[in-house]
């Protein structure tokens, strides 16, 4: 299983090598909201958080979009046995992967509004600070996810997506290993700065 995965990241790679005529390079700009799904964690820092996100993407041929992007997440909450002030940051790194199955096998249409599914890596940085310690690392997770796209034009695109991000860290307020992430709203503007 694991040579059928490597290959088919090989065989993806080298048909943008071989296509890097066809597609946009964009600036994308992301804002995310996350539905937290462990309940001992909102009970300390509330039911959702608010995270943000910047990157470029390329489209190495109509259908598939590879991507990298940088962003932050930030958690404010109280202890509550004595209101104590709680703060996680949350710095993310993440390569993506969309394919748009539409644009992909019929690549003779436009289409203004049209599903894509994705697949994501995400180096998260974290900082949990109270008055019980602090709690620093990092770690690698991977999610899949999708949503539509809706194609304003041919270099704009606005993006509307859900996917699943578990992300369990060790928690001093709680004295256990807890997911900090849940269900991830996300919305994205594309704009193609230009085409090679």
């Amino acid at each position: 299983m694991k040579k059928i995965i490597t290959l088919f990241f090989i065989v993806l790679f080298f048909s943008g090598a071989f296509a890097l005529n066809a597609g946009n390079f964009n600036v994308l700009f992301s804002s995310n909201t996350v539905i937290h799904s462990d309940e001992d964690y909102k009970e300390l820092y509330g039911t959702g958080s608010f995270g943000w996100d910047t990157g470029i993407s390329y489209e190495p041929f109509l259908g598939a979009e590879l991507g990298i992007k940088y962003g932050q997440s930030y958690d404010n909450g109280l202890l509550s046995y004595t209101k104590e002030n709680l703060t996680l940051n949350k710095n993310l790194i993440s390569g993506f992967l969309n394919i748009y199955p539409l644009s992909l096998f019929m690549e003779n249409f436009f289409f203004y509004v049209e599903p894509f599914i994705g697949f994501e890596g995400d180096l998260i940085m974290y900082s949990e600070e109270s008055i019980l310690g602090k709690n620093s690392g990092s770690k690698m997770i991977f999610s899949f996810g999708g949503g539509v796209s809706f194609n304003l034009n041919r270099k704009t695109k606005l993006l509307f997506s859900i996917k699943y991000r578990n992300f369990k860290t060790d928690s001093p307020s709680l004295g256990r290993s807890i997911n900090t992430e849940g269900v991830v709203f996300g919305a994205s503007l594309r704009l193609a700065v230009f085409n090679l």
